[in-house]
């Protein structure tokens, strides 16, 4: 098989289908902010970069501690890795993991400086979870816990954080819109995880799908890409979010596809693209008047 060229490598390492995750609960936390006077557009940008930054270093981390580990393989089904193609070496990877951490904390400064530095122990708690979702004595993702990694972290903690960043105010309604992201990040982990499900089975990573089968991993996708839609009659108060309805049919040809095996890989894209429409839905359904 052709390698790619190396710089498409090192795009593809910092897995650009994913950023969707670190995008979300910022965007959603803005569109929230919207309804409050005076809130800091320039501290939701400065978010923004951080939490992309930090997915990348996470991403970079993710193909440095599976490659130490063994766990990509000429077996694997998705695309291949920078490390697993030899375009690249541990320490290289490394030093760009390291330098999207260190660049991921610098970008949140401007917070700290504004929202308190006490938020600084969260931005340093993010940075080493990012590390430890693949590394480290308890590798987040090799012990079954990368759903509920992504869920807390990529979903409540962001956008509750980034809906207090843009304002100053603390809010319930960016818990439940947090739970909604949450779950709809995690639906990208568990159709990896059901991708992977022959690979990480042989190379011991201890993802749900291997610890409990392939028939669990597919019951979680359901409820990760369903519940949200639930969730959604808590903003009853906002009739037109039901909008986000308009893209139940994608949500279940993604479940259809994943269950029948057809291309986990374009289903990862889909995937994506579906997170994406149910906040852009949500959003208008929360702005019009």
């Amino acid at each position: 098989m052709k390698k790619p060229g190396a710089w498409k490598s090192w795009i593809s390492a910092a897995r650009p289908k994913t950023l969707i995750a670190a995008f979300l609960p910022v965007a959603a936390a803005w569109v929230l902010a919207q309804q409050q006077l005076g809130y800091r557009m320039d501290l939701v940008v400065w978010a923004l970069l951080s939490a992309l930054a930090l997915q990348i270093a996470t991403n970079f981390w993710n193909d440095y501690f599976d490659d130490l580990k063994g766990s990509d393989s000429d077996e694997r089904l998705g695309p291949r890795r920078l490390l697993q193609l030899k375009l690249a070496t541990r320490s290289q990877v490394k030093a760009v993991a390291i330098a999207f951490n260190v660049l991921s904390f610098l970008m949140a400064i401007p917070i700290f400086q504004e929202r308190g530095w006490g938020l600084a122990a969260l931005g340093v708690l993010c940075v080493l979870l990012s590390i430890a979702y693949t590394g480290g004595p308890f590798p987040l993702a090799y012990l079954g816990l990368g759903e509920f990694f992504v869920l807390l972290f990529f979903g409540w903690v962001a956008t509750f954080f980034s809906y207090y960043v843009a304002t100053g105010l603390w809010s319930f309604e960016a818990s439940v819109l947090g739970v909604q992201v949450g779950l709809l990040s995690c639906v990208l982990i568990t159709i990896n995880n059901l991708r992977d499900y022959p690979e990480d089975k042989k190379n011991k990573k201890n993802t749900l799908v291997v610890k409990f089968g392939r028939a669990f991993g597919l019951t979680l996708l359901a409820k990760e890409l369903f519940f949200p839609y639930l969730i959604n009659f808590a903003w009853r108060a906002y009739p037109k979010t039901y909008l986000v309805f308009l893209a139940f049919p994608l949500a279940s040809l993604i479940f259809y596809k994943m269950k029948k095996g057809v291309n986990p890989n374009q289903q990862l894209a889909f995937a994506s693209l579906h997170a994406l429409l149910f906040l852009c839905l949500w959003s208008l359904g929360i702005l019009m008047p």
